[in-house]
């Protein structure tokens, strides 16, 4: 029985316009990936995430159609050879002939054609057909990153001119987890909750000035007061009003208001 394992497979130039949203560290695992999924002695592999999972998932997909066509191909083959090998061509009567313009060159072809593994190989790459573009995602990474953005952003406000700091940013996947994160943390902020959100800075201003590594005060926090520089405490003048305080509650005493009351004794 012909042996119809595969030894190679084919990537596409398609996919270097999604490459690229990657991280070099995301393309590894994918490599690794493509390989684990080719190799049918390694388990399917289930470590891929966010983007480089969805990069997957379609390359996987062509992988798969590809080698369904290849073992058509291998089949037919099979059936092929049991039969003897290909087909003879159909040899064309001379009448038919006549009615050609230009004389036929003569066939010098040998039909000694053997079915080969390697025959079997050249052939499917010739069938095989790019990605059909349905596979491929509507929008790229970016677009789908600052679309997430914009949805948790409170202020939504001049979006085309948030979009094009986005696009000039091309954010990393590191650093779009740290901007989803800053902007919830702020949202929950004095700063941005003071006013019903009027300190809430633009989008785009917020993206453009890099706001994502703001200290902001959380929500609910006293402040504690602080003498200001270079002012000195007037520690006797305190003092000596805690004094009079008392003296003027004992006076009050000795003229009959009693403690907490007038000087009538009137309750």
């Amino acid at each position: 029985m012909q042996d119809t394992t595969k030894k190679s497979f084919l990537l596409y130039l398609d996919y270097a316009e999604h490459l690229d949203q990657l991280t070099d560290a995301e393309c590894g695992q994918l490599l690794r990936a493509i390989f684990a999924h080719e190799d049918p002695e390694r388990p399917e592999p289930t470590y891929l995430r966010g983007a480089a999972a969805m990069a997957y998932s379609f390359i996987k997909a062509q992988l798969d159609r590809d080698r369904e066509e290849y073992e058509k191909k291998c089949e037919t083959n099979r059936k092929n050879g049991l039969k003897g090998g290909r087909p003879p061509k159909p040899k064309e009567s001379q009448e038919t002939e006549r009615f050609f313009e230009k004389p036929k060159k003569p066939d010098t072809d040998t039909d000694n054609d053997t079915d080969t593994d390697n025959d079997t190989d050249t052939e499917t790459i010739k069938t095989l057909s790019p990605p059909a573009a349905v596979d491929a995602p509507k929008k790229d990474l970016q677009a789908e990153r600052f679309d997430e953005f914009w949805k948790i952003y409170p202020r939504k406000v001049g979006k085309a001119a948030a979009l094009k700091s986005w696009k000039k940013i091309k954010p990393t996947a590191e650093l779009f987890e740290k901007i989803l994160t800053a902007v919830e943390a702020a949202k929950n902020s004095q700063q941005w909750q003071k006013d019903g959100g009027q300190f809430i800075p633009h989008p785009a201003t917020w993206l453009n000035q890099g706001r994502w590594d703001d200290e902001l005060t959380p929500a609910g926090t006293v402040a504690t007061s602080k003498p200001a520089a270079g002012r000195k405490v007037d520690t006797m003048g305190v003092l000596e009003r805690i004094y009079r305080e008392e003296d003027a509650a004992d006076d009050s005493e000795r003229n009959g208001a009693g403690p907490g009351g007038n000087f009538l004794g009137l309750p």
